[in-house]
C-alpha cells in the first residue's frame, strides 16, 4: 500500500469517526428544540410562570413613576394584575414568533403582545387598594396638601379635610393609566426588543436564520459524506473484508465515546453553571426554574445521544458477528502456487 493509499485511508477513517457522532448530536438537537411545542411544554412544566411576575415587578421599579414596588398592597395588585396564564399565552405567543423567524417564514420575529388591559387592571386594583386603605383612616387635624403622587398617597397617616378616598384613588387610577409602566406603548412585539445601543435585536442576530439553515443542510450533508468515507475505507483497504472491518470497529468506539460524552452531559451543564453562574440574573427562584428547563431540555438531548450511541454499539458489534460467522475456509496448498497438487489414487499406475 502506498503513501498515498495509506493517507486516505487515515483520513476517510478520521471523518468517518468525527462525522457519525457530530450526525447524532446534531439530530438529537434537532428532535429535542428545533420544534416549538417541545420549548412550551418544558417552560410550562418548570412552573417559571408561577415566579416571573415578581421579577417583572422588581424591573419596573423606576423612580420616575413614583410607584412604590415593595409595597406588599402594589404587588399584590400587580400579581393580580399580571396572572401566569397571560404570561404563558405571551411566551408562548412570543415562541411563536421567533421560531417563524428563525425557519425562514417569517422577515423578522412576529409577535405582539398588548399590555393595555394589565395596565387597566392594575391600575383597577390599585385604586381599590388605595380607597380601601383611606377609609380606614382618620381625618387630618390640621389642613395638610393633597399628595398629587401614589407613592405620596400610600404614605399618608390620616385623611385631608375635604378630600374623597374615591376622588383621591380615582387620581391615583388615572396616573398609573398614563404611565410609562410595563411599555411606553402599551404593546410589546418584534421591533421593540432593543439592544443596548437601540438596534433591534432582529437586526442585531439577523445571522441566526442563515446559520440554522446551515444547521439543517448538515443534517443532509453529514450522512453522504459518511457514506463517502466508508466507501472510501473499504476501497483503500487490503481488502473488502478488512474495510468492512475497520467501519465496524469505528463504530464501536465512536458508539462507546458518544454513550459517554451523553452520560456527562447533565453534569457538564451543572459544571458550568456552577463556575459561570445562571445565563439570568433574578430571584434565586427563578434561576432555579432556569436551570429546571436547561437540564430538562438537556437531558432531551441526553436521551436522544445516547440511543443513536447504543446505536452506533450495536451495529459494529452487529458486523463484526457477521464477518465472523462468513470467515473464508482456508484451503490446503502446497508451495508457493496456492493450487492444490492433489492426485486420485486411482489415477496412479501400479507396476506389477
Amino acid at each position: 500500500m502506498n503513501i498515498l493509499r495509506r493517507l486516505g485511508l487515515s483520513l476517510a477513517a478520521l471523518l468517518f469517526s468525527l462525522s457519525i457522532p457530530v450526525l447524532a448530536l446534531l439530530v438529537s438537537i434537532y428532535f429535542t428544540i428545533d420544534q416549538p411545542q417541545t420549548i412550551k411544554q418544558t417552560i410550562a412544566a418548570s412552573g417559571i410562570y408561577n415566579v416571573v411576575t415578581q421579577d417583572i415587578l422588581a424591573q419596573q421599579a423606576d423612580p420616575t413613576l413614583s410607584i412604590p414596588m415593595n409595597d406588599p398592597g402594589v404587588q399584590h395588585a400587580f400579581e393580580q394584575a399580571l396572572p401566569p396564564t397571560f404570561l404563558q399565552n405571551s411566551s408562548e405567543q412570543v415562541i411563536d414568533g421567533m421560531y417563524a423567524w428563525v425557519h425562514g417564514t417569517a422577515l423578522s420575529p412576529a409577535f405582539s403582545i398588548n399590555l393595555a388591559p394589565v395596565k387597566r387592571t392594575f391600575a383597577d386594583n390599585i385604586a381599590t387598594y388605595v380607597q380601601q386603605k383611606l377609609d380606614t383612616l382618620p381625618t387630618c387635624t390640621q389642613q395638610i396638601v393633597l399628595p398629587a403622587s401614589l407613592d405620596g398617597v400610600l404614605a399618608l397617616t390620616c385623611m385631608p379635610r375635604g378630600a374623597s378616598s374615591a376622588t383621591i384613588s380615582g387620581a391615583t387610577r388615572q396616573e398609573i393609566i398614563n404611565s410609562k409602566l410595563l411599555a411606553e406603548n402599551n404593546t410589546i412585539d418584534g421591533t421593540s426588543l432593543k439592544d443596548e445601543q437601540g438596534r433591534p435585536i432582529a437586526d442585531r442576530l439577523s445571522f441566526i436564520p442563515q446559520m440554522h439553515q446551515y444547521y439543517l443542510a448538515s443534517l443532509y450533508v453529514l450522512p453522504v459524506l459518511i457514506l463517502l468515507c466508508g466507501a472510501a475505507i473499504i476501497y483503500w483497504s487490503t481488502s473488502k473484508r478488512a474495510g468492512v472491518k475497520r467501519i465496524a470497529w469505528l463504530l464501536i468506539t465512536t458508539g462507546i465515546t458518544s454513550m459517554i460524552l451523553a452520560a456527562l452531559q447533565v453534569w457538564l451543564l451543572h459544571a458550568g453553571v456552577g463556575l459561570l453562574g445562571t445565563p439570568i440574573s433574578g430571584p434565586p427562584a427563578l434561576q432555579d426554574k432556569v436551570l429546571f428547563i436547561l437540564d430538562a431540555l438537556a437531558t432531551l438531548v441526553r436521551t436522544w445521544w445516547f440511543s443513536f450511541g447504543a446505536g452506533y454499539l450495536l451495529a459494529g458489534i452487529v458486523i463484526l458477528i457477521i464477518l465472523r460467522l462468513n470467515r473464508p475456509k482456508p484451503t490446503l496448498t502446497m508451495g508457493g502456487d496456492h493450487k492444490s497438487n492433489d492426485v486420485p489414487i486411482d489415477s496412479i499406475p501400479i507396476n506389477k
